[in-house]
């Protein structure tokens, strides 16, 4: 009995709960069909309106404009236009109709027209921001349409560096990404030259420019406040020469190595902010992480080529720390270690009698014509260079990771630390090597023997300085045991 009740009870539930649900249904249903039917009556009123008005006000700009948006409503474009440009004859001042006038031509199926009226529409503030997204949608579309052409994307970074727009790192970032796709589908040199000249003629304006702060510009100005426009257009200058290399030679080609090579030392010497400027990093001034840098996907196109390049490995990891969080620590070291292990490779096989002249000639690319050279890209490397830039790539994330605070980069960074130190073990050996030849060699002279010696005095000091840095580090004594047993024998050579 007692069983039966439960079940009836149940039943009584469940056919109150389904009750609720189709009086919900219904409740929302009748909802969408009471708004339809206002919007259709709110429709009908505002025609009525705007119908009532062009009677009684024929001469007035805003009536017909609203007209004319009425018009496009029925798909009557022709009507449209008509109300549009009579808007502009009655007072040529008024602004908003160029925007109606530009889309409804786009509609009409006349795109090159009506993006030429659309970028004039830019300069209205009352419809600046429909116009930027139209466009932007419209070259999206067309680069989607033809991936492997850049037109598009070079006239998308126009639109960007527009006065009425300005927002110049984006600019400068979509221009040289064109420039880039234009390299690799085989532009010529001038093409690439007016495409960066986008870029370069925006971060000009951007110094000059007396912007008004309720304008797509002026926000724009309060966005990327902090932003170095004359290093940004110096950076571009900088990177052109490899962009036009690209246009005409293979990636791992010697040409294209000499311009990146060149284009790197310039950015290790005066122009770090390079790495991170445009396009991701610090392009807005405010630290924020976006996407890879203009810098970062030039290098990755040539390492694409040669991954076993090592100054490029170097150069990642050295722009990877720039970027500035710590979870780029990570890959920044194995970068780092990468270069670090393809210069000692070198260095072993650059020593005289390993026959290094053709095994090392091949090691760093496929390319025979490429060679292993310094940073200038005509220098071949020695035995010392290679290894003296084996100890740098080490040295950059020794000196990163001595500030981090997570304990799992303090082993990571003693066991760095001790093949830094085996490499001034290396140099070591190699400095006395010249001391005992120089010896030997009368026709050197004393001034070579004094020289060489003071090379060797160096790199003690060098050697003891790295013992005792890793001696000093919490956690690292197992790595200083090995490294002073190691260092004892090498060190009492020299008096």
């Amino acid at each position: 009995m007692h069983h039966k009740g439960q079940q009836q009870l149940r039943r009584r539930n469940s056919t109150g709960r389904e009750i609720l649900l189709a009086v919900i249904m219904t409740a929302v249903l009748l909802g969408y069909g009471v708004r339809t039917v206002v919007r259709n009556i709110d429709w009908w009123n505002e025609e009525r309106l705007f119908m009532a008005a062009l009677r009684t006000c024929p001469n007035s700009a805003k009536v017909q404009q609203n007209c004319g948006v009425l018009m496009r409503r029925y798909q009557d474009h022709d009507k449209a236009l008509s109300h549009f440009r009579r808007a502009q004859e009655i007072e040529p001042g008024y602004c908003e109709p160029s925007y109606w006038i530009a889309l409804t031509m786009i509609n009409q199926g006349d795109l090159l027209r009506g993006l030429v009226a659309m970028k004039a529409s830019l300069s209205c503030k009352y419809t600046a921001s429909e116009a930027l997204q139209t466009l932007n949608k419209l070259y999206l579309m067309m680069h989607e349409n033809a991936p492997r052409d850049p037109t598009p994307m070079v006239e998308w970074a126009g639109v960007l560096a527009d006065p009425a727009v300005q927002r110049v790192a984006d600019a400068c970032s979509t221009a040289e990404d064109a420039a880039l796709l234009a390299a690799t589908v085989g532009k010529s040199h001038n093409f690439i030259e007016q495409t960066l000249d986008v870029c370069i003629r925006a971060t000009r304006r951007w110094q000059k420019a007396d912007i008004q702060p309720d304008t797509l510009a002026g926000l724009a100005r309060a966005q990327y406040g902090g932003l170095n426009a004359t290093l940004l257009g110096q950076c571009v200058k900088l990177r052109l020469p490899v962009y036009k290399q690209l246009c005409s030679h293979a990636p791992g080609s010697r040409a294209v190595r000499q311009a990146l090579y060149k284009y790197i030392s310039k950015v290790r010497s005066s122009y770090h902010d390079c790495r991170t400027l445009a396009g991701g990093g610090n392009a807005a001034g405010n630290g924020q992480q976006g996407a890879p840098s203009s810098h970062q996907k030039l290098l990755h196109r040539v390492q694409s080529a040669d991954p076993e390049d090592p100054w490029l490995q170097l150069e990642w990891g050295q722009t990877l720390i720039a970027l500035g969080p710590e979870t780029n620590l990570a890959n920044a070291a194995m970068h780092l270690e990468v270069a670090s292990a393809i210069f000692s490779r070198l260095q072993h096989q650059l020593q005289p009698g390993h026959g290094a002249e053709s095994s090392a000639h091949v090691s760093i690319s496929k390319d025979v014509n490429t060679g292993i050279t310094e940073l200038d890209g005509k220098t071949r490397l020695t035995p010392t260079t290679a290894l003296e830039a084996a100890m740098m790539s080490l040295e950059v994330f020794v000196t990163r990771a001595a500030n981090n605070s997570q304990p799992s980069f303090h082993a990571g960074a003693c066991e760095t630390l001790k093949r830094l130190c085996h490499l001034r073990l290396q140099m070591l050996a190699i400095t006395q090597q010249a001391v005992s030849a120089s010896k030997v060699d009368a026709a050197a002279g004393v001034a070579s023997h004094s020289k060489s010696l003071k090379a060797a005095l160096n790199a003690k000091k060098a050697a003891l300085t790295c013992l005792a840095e890793l001696s000093g580090r919490p956690g690292c004594e197992p790595q200083a045991l090995d490294v002073r047993q190691l260092m004892t024998a090498s060190i009492a050579r020299i008096k």
